[in-house]
């Protein structure tokens, strides 16, 4: 758009300038008729009517010599002012005259024929700047829009490519802000050399990223600072509490304690997964974990009037620290616990891919929802146990592992949620679909 701009201010400029240039506007119009008749005489020959004027017309008459100055056609059908018969040497003359409103135009322009030479004599009539435009159409056409239509092509040319460089390192900015995970706050935006502005731009972008995760560790660490601190005060606490006469009071006390110190648990293990960059590169055998979690919630479950099944379909080495998957597959099991109904089961199984699945017989996780129970701190009941970090928690050590957590409707109702892992080696040694154990 700037270098079209620029060409039609350059044509505006030429137009301008010539329309003020009464004398050149004049040699131009006398050249342009000249050549109009030497055209005709090429084309006709020295002929009667070769000169082919409009019949009457009283603004234009034409007279031609030859080198010794004989007259051998005229037309002058207004009987206009004609030149003399020109000195052999003459090449070109203008004059021009003016009678109030009326210019007059004379002049002579050489023509050679095929080795001979012709003068071409015309005369010029006409009022205002209309009988001019064709001369100055000729010269936009001349010295405005033939140099100025490849110098604007390469000029565009030349824009394109600049812009496009100066964009590239936009663009490439623009990707690597897409694809920034806020689980990994180490990385940082290319920075390039030039454009001076981008590269600016994209260093103090790169310098808040750098506040950013300087923040976020210290947030962090304050978080397992505070889980930590507050353990030793809450098993005491949960001592004292265990030495209290039975009573409802101290019941309550003793269930509030619990919640507290899973809470507290909870928040600690939230700051290491978040801290902890090199999850994935441990490997745990699945079976192993699995059984090993079920196998310590049987209490849990058997307090609540509930049950465990665990089935092994066929294990896997996967990725992951063994305590970390602990944790993950524990949080599962207590969230299927605490929604499966009294005398129902929570089922466990692992395998046969690399995965496992926890299904409770509960009301289910309608699908509008199942994006949120995700999100840190949220619940479905404000009022009810739990802080709602458990599948936050599970969430990131899937996503440490290089896994990711699916949730769907198990077969007769409930909720069934499914860890799935990267594809490993199969674990050897390990039997599998093994009975059904409780």
């Amino acid at each position: 758009m700037v270098a079209a701009l620029f060409a039609v201010l350059e044509v505006v400029i030429v137009v301008a300038m010539y329309v003020g240039d009464q004398e050149t506007l004049s040699e131009d119009l006398v050249s342009l008729e000249s050549q109009k008749m030497a055209d005709r005489i090429s084309r006709n020959g020295l002929s009667e009517g070769a000169l082919a004027l409009q019949p009457g017309s009283p603004t234009r008459a034409v007279v031609v010599f030859d080198g010794s100055g004989n007259r051998l056609l005229v037309d002058n059908p207004g009987r206009l002012p004609l030149p003399e018969a020109p000195l052999p040497e003459l090449q070109s003359t203008t004059t021009r005259e003016i009678h109030g409103l009326q210019f007059y135009l004379t002049g002579i322009r050489r023509a050679d024929f095929h080795g001979r030479s012709l003068w071409i004599g015309v005369g010029i009539s006409g009022q205002g700047l209309s009988p001019f435009l064709p001369a100055l159409y000729r010269e936009v056409y001349d010295h405005a829009l033939l140099p100025l239509i490849p110098l604007s092509i390469l000029l565009f040319l030349f824009n394109v490519v600049v812009v496009r460089r100066m964009v590239r390192p936009v663009e490439r900015a623009v990707a690597e802000v897409d694809a920034l995970d806020p689980n990994d706050l180490s990385r940082r935006l290319h920075q390039p050399d030039s454009p001076v502005e981008v590269a600016l731009l994209l260093k103090a972008f790169n310098r808040a990223l750098d506040r950013l995760e300087h923040s976020m560790q210290a947030l962090r660490q304050f978080t397992a600072d505070v889980a930590h601190e507050l353990r030793t005060p809450l098993a005491t606490m949960t001592l004292t509490i265990d030495r209290l006469p039975a009573s409802v009071e101290r019941e309550k006390l003793s269930q509030d304690a619990v919640a507290m110190t899973r809470l507290v648990g909870q928040m600690l293990d939230l700051a290491r997964t978040d801290a902890l960059d090199d999850i994935g590169q441990c490997r745990s055998d699945l079976h192993e974990v699995a059984s090993r979690v079920a196998t310590d919630l049987v209490p849990l479950a058997i307090s609540l009037g509930k049950s465990i099944r665990y089935c092994n379909r066929g294990s896997c080495v996967v990725r992951g620290r063994a305590e970390l998957l602990e944790r993950a597959i524990r949080n599962l099991i207590e969230n299927g616990l605490s929604h499966t109904p009294p005398g129902s089961e929570v089922e466990v199984a692992v395998g046969p891919q690399p995965q496992i699945e926890i299904r409770d017989h509960g009301a289910g996780i309608p699908l509008e929802l199942r994006h949120k129970v995700f999100e840190r701190f949220w619940r479905t009941d404000r009022q009810g146990a739990g802080a709602g970090l458990g599948l936050a928690i599970t969430r990131g050590i899937m996503e440490a592992c290089d896994g990711h957590i699916e949730i769907a409707d198990a077969e007769g109702g409930g909720a069934l949620i499914r860890l799935k892992f990267s594809t490993m080696t199969p674990t050897t040694g390990i039997v599998h679909q093994n009975a059904p154990t409780r």
